[in-house]
């Protein structure tokens, strides 16, 4: 009770003084100043009234200065320099009026054991033992000037009593000595302890950075492997789904087959980007844009599952957003993907609409406001809060029985705040239950300027197969990989004219004989990665080959390969599996035609 009491008391003094004296050493400073101009203060007077006059005036000067050296801290004296001067100041006093009341008979002399306490909580514990050796030397210098004749002695004292008064305060210096010592080899003791400890844990945290590096490398691993398969099991999905002759039920059984590679790949890029945000590891890869066409795209994405469920699907973008922006457009598609998926899935009835609106703007970037507005069921103000954590569900009415394809993972949210926040946006919810919820993304855009070989059609035409006739490399050491893209390509750009490489070498053979409009390259391959060649590129003599726009394609989406390929001057990095639409969107945004080629090349 007494510590806490005294604990409390310290905390409240300590808060009353400036910022700069809350130290410890300056609090307990402050302590001992206080404590000794208010006790001289009292003992002046007092001593004046015995009749000890000149004792009376040394206590009144040392109260003065020792106002006058809290005054001189405040002011910018420095911490030691201060300590230093109460010391001088102290011991001055008590040897003062110890030599002029009867020297080692005098009661002022139990003052030496108090010299010595203010080093040790101000300065160090050299000087501690410093002034505690001085308080010592002072004894017996009184005895000595007692032998001389130089110090009064209190009448009907004997010899035998002066040195027993001697030796009292010099046991008394002593002892305390003692007491110091063994305080700081218990000091010792427990910095060696917690030395040891922070070893341990240091030792602990090696393995623990180990552990995680293994286990970021398993993922990557992991999802290397199961991306590329995924990305031939999808793209001979999506091919087989466009064939006309295909039955309704065969029809469905594709599309049913699709949906389950698309939940699958979902998983794994949930998982990791759970584990790259959590880690702060998490990197992104801004590029530029036309934002308008990549809303629609977003906006498609979803369509046929809204009208599906006969729900209301709406588009609202605001007439003053920038068209041209700068930022990663994959992180933003996943985002509002995440969040529209979620408002459909949990909307029985009426609608879904995503608005799109400026909240402020400057001369470089604007703050861009997404709202994902449904009319479902909402959300429980006590579960609004707990939405965002990591793994956290809960049952919604919408949900229909059994239905587990509806059923996510619980990741979805939490990674689309972790992505708003590493983009320096945020990501709220509001809700009212039983009257639907609202989702708000708000994300900082930098403002661009469009591409100088984009062309006003290109970039304003829906997304349908592009008359132009491309001439496009294909890079990719898996044979699935390569006719998988190329067959994709052949339906989306049907005069492209499409050459595979299967491996980096036979690619920069091909890129320094033949002009190419684009190369959509992978970056893991066993002869050359995908970045050396777009880095050995920018060395050929003839300029445009320099110059040939490079998309990457692949299935590794750790935060250094993005961070290479931007280094290397790769365009854009898409992962596997890709998306169609982005894929045609890329092309038509990055790809070079001989004829803005010439226009680059000429004098």
């Amino acid at each position: 009770m007494p510590t806490q009491f005294y604990t409390n008391l310290q905390r409240r003094i300590r808060s009353t003084l400036p910022a700069d004296l809350q130290t410890v050493g300056d609090f307990h400073l402050f302590c001992f100043l206080s404590c000794s101009v208010f006790f001289m203060a009292l003992l002046t007077p007092w001593l004046a009234w015995l009749g000890l006059a000149s004792v009376a005036w040394a206590t009144g000067i040392s109260a003065t200065l020792c106002g006058l050296i809290g005054l001189l801290r405040v002011w910018g004296l420095t911490l030691a320099l201060a300590s230093q001067m109460y010391q001088t100041t102290l011991l001055v006093t008590v040897l003062y009026g110890s030599w002029q009341m009867n020297g080692l008979s005098s009661p002022t002399m139990v003052w030496l054991g108090i010299v010595p306490l203010l080093p040790w909580f101000t300065l160090s514990r050299r000087w501690t033992y410093f002034w505690l050796s001085l308080a010592f030397c002072s004894v017996w210098a009184f005895m000595l000037m007692h032998h001389i004749g130089w110090l009064p002695v209190k009448p009907g004292l004997t010899e035998d009593d002066i040195w027993l008064n001697a030796t009292m305060y010099a046991m008394l210096c002593v002892t305390q000595g003692i007491l110091l010592i063994t305080l700081d080899t218990a000091d010792a003791d427990k910095m060696h302890v917690m030395e040891m400890v922070a070893h341990q844990l240091s030792e602990v945290n090696a393995k623990l950075v180990v552990t995680s590096r293994h286990k970021d490398q398993f993922l990557a691993m992991v999802s290397h492997a199961m991306r590329t398969p995924l990305n031939g099991v999808k793209g001979y999905l999506g091919l087989l789904a466009d064939r006309q002759e295909l039955g309704h039920d065969a029809h469905a059984e594709v599309m049913g087959a699709q949906n389950a590679a698309s939940h699958l790949m979902t998983v794994i890029n949930d998982l990791l980007d759970l584990s790259q945000i959590s880690q702060g590891r998490f990197s992104l890869n801004p590029q530029v844009i036309q934002l308008h066409n990549g809303l629609r795209d977003i906006f498609r994405t979803l369509e046929s599952h809204a009208r599906h469920q006969g729900l209301t699907y709406q588009l609202s973008i605001a007439p003053d957003v920038p068209v041209w922006v700068k930022i990663d457009p994959d992180r933003v598609a996943q985002i509002l993907i995440n969040l529209l998926g979620n408002a459909i899935k949990f909307t029985a009835q009426g609608s879904v609409t995503l608005s799109v609106s400026m909240q402020s703007q400057d001369e470089q970037q604007a703050m861009l406001q997404f709202d994902v507005i449904d009319t479902g069921s909402g959300i429980e103000a006590s579960n609004l809060n707990r939405i965002f954590e990591p793994f956290y569900q809960t049952q919604y009415p919408a949900l229909r029985p059994n239905d587990d394809s509806q059923r996510g993972n619980g990741l979805g949210l939490a990674i689309s705040r972790g992505l708003a926040q590493a983009m320096g946006g945020q990501l709220t919810a509001s809700s009212q239950e039983g009257s639907g919820s609202c989702f708000t993304l708000l994300v900082p855009m930098a403002l661009a300027q469009a591409p100088a070989h984009a062309t006003p059609d290109v970039l304003d035409e829906a997304l349908v197969p592009d008359p132009h006739p491309y001439h496009i490399l294909v890079v990719d050491d898996q044979a699935v990989n390569r006719m998988v893209l190329t067959a994709t390509l052949k339906k989306m750009l049907p005069h492209a004219d499409v050459v595979q490489a299967d491996g980096g070498i036979p690619a920069l053979q091909l890129l320094d004989e033949q002009d190419f409009d684009l190369v959509l390259i992978d970056l893991i391959m066993p002869d050359l990665d995908g970045i050396e060649v777009a880095r050995r590129t920018r060395h050929f003599k003839v300029p445009h080959r320099r110059d040939v726009p490079f998309i990457a394609i692949t299935a590794n989406v750790a935060p250094q390969a993005m961070a290479d390929c931007t280094a290397a001057g790769i365009a854009q990095v898409m992962p596997k599996p890709f998306h169609r639409q982005g894929l045609l969107r890329a092309i038509q945004t990055h790809a070079r035609p001989a004829q803005i080629k010439d226009v680059v090349t000429s004098p």
